[in-house]
């Protein structure tokens, strides 16, 4: 039998990161045999591609498809219950084009099936069920995106972004709770880096005093060392340390793109989490953070001006070779006169979103006591949980990733 297609080696989500987005032409197909696959299809894949076409069914039923229909580019089958996969799979290979990409989803984890998929049948990738989010955008939308082979990534922590999507939407009140809530309730190492130089305001929110020197290491690379960025940082708690600067209104800060790779590269090998709190509109040293990114968090107002900044935001990102999985966080919902959470998710045009409500002047006298938002309201504090653990792969229909995933998340 002819293999399906030429594997490829495992790709890693730097890969996807400096991949061309696809045409909207692209499309993929998937039969899968249950709910919680058929969501993380779609979510993993949206800034993939532009058409996901997800039916319920297995192997079998993809084989009847395409045995009276084109084979798409790209399609995903499900294995589950299918009493001689390996067969089947011969069975696909009859019907499939040998061009398009195939991968398969399944219940069976054990190693040496993997590699008979993947080394003897041609499949381009596999993934043992559950299947979450991060997985299918870190294993299976490389391959999608044609990314070619590299060199597996070193370790290193989860680069999370949190960006407004116009100035004054809390992105730096989601930052500061966010890296709160990391450490506290998910026990990570968390870093977190304030890249407003000038006007940062989350070490107000901490009430304490910024450190110096993130100015220096940002705009000459040689500088920024694991000692050097060691003296610059604040410990906030016992896993959670502070970079930021509180550099005069005048100051002509000039941040370079290879200063921002090294300061992300030097916090990654030390902290679980990177959390950044960009700037409302990203400069070209900024950009870098984005394409290290894992996560980017999109913090928008219920308001209609937001709304459009945010999903515009979105999409520069995704055309500008962000790879990072976008997720929105409407903030300050039920406000008098703000949107209804609902008309915001139709608005968006898709995508995952957090809401977390307005709790009137609870944070405006956090902020002036110089304490963070989520120890002054609960309803805060509850509404924030659910957004820290699908940044840390908690998120709902998704197991915790064993001790191994988490010590090694590249």
């Amino acid at each position: 039998m002819q293999p399906l297609l030429s594997s490829e080696s495992e790709t890693t989500a730097e890969a996807i990161r400096a991949a061309p987005v696809q045409s909207p032409g692209t499309q993929l197909l998937a039969f899968v045999s249950d709910d919680a696959t058929a969501t993380a299809l779609r979510a993993g894949l949206h800034d993939v591609m532009e058409d996901v076409q997800v039916q319920r069914g297995t192997i079998l039923t993809a084989i009847r498809h395409l045995e009276k229909r084109a084979t798409p580019p790209a399609l995903v089958v499900d294995v589950s219950g299918v009493a001689n996969p390996m067969d089947t799979l011969e069975r696909l290979a009859r019907v499939c084009a040998p061009s398009s990409k195939v991968l398969v989803v399944g219940e069976n984890a054990d190693i040496a099936f993997y590699r008979d998929l993947v080394r003897v049948m041609g499949i381009a990738e596999y993934l043992p069920k559950p299947i979450g989010r991060d997985a299918v955008m870190r294993v299976f939308a490389p391959m999608i995106a044609g990314v070619p082979q590299i060199e597996a990534t070193t370790r290193g922590g989860l680069v999370v972004a949190v960006c407004g999507a116009r100035g004054g939407a809390g992105a730096s009140t989601v930052a500061v709770n966010l890296a709160l809530q990391l450490a506290n309730s998910m026990h990570g190492h968390v870093a977190l880096l304030d890249l407003h130089l000038t006007t940062g305001t989350t070490a107000l929110q901490l009430g304490i005093q910024p450190g110096s020197g993130l100015r220096i290491a940002l705009e000459s690379p040689e500088r920024a060392d694991s000692l050097f960025l060691d003296r610059c940082s604040v410990p906030v708690n016992d896993r959670l340390r502070l970079i930021a600067a509180q550099e005069p209104m005048d100051a002509p800060c000039a941040p370079t793109q290879e200063g921002m790779r090294r300061v992300l590269g030097e916090l990654s090998q030390h902290f679980n989490y990177i959390v950044v709190d960009m700037p409302a509109r990203p400069g070209v040293a900024e950009r870098q953070v984005l394409r290290m990114a894992r996560q980017l968090l999109l913090v928008m107002t219920p308001d209609v001006v937001s709304v459009r900044d945010a999903e515009r935001l979105r999409r520069w990102a995704t055309q500008s070779g962000c790879g990072a999985q976008a997720t929105f966080v409407l903030n300050r919902a039920g406000v008098p006169g703000g949107l209804k959470p609902a008309l915001v998710r139709r608005e968006l045009n898709g995508g995952l979103m957090f809401v977390l409500p307005d709790v009137g002047k609870a944070i405006l006298r956090a902020n002036n006591l110089g304490m963070p938002a989520l120890r002054a309201s609960g309803a805060f504090r509850r509404s924030l949980l659910p957004l820290a653990q699908e940044v840390a792969g908690l998120g709902i229909g998704r197991n915790r990733p064993s001790w191994l995933a988490r010590m090694f998340r590249a």
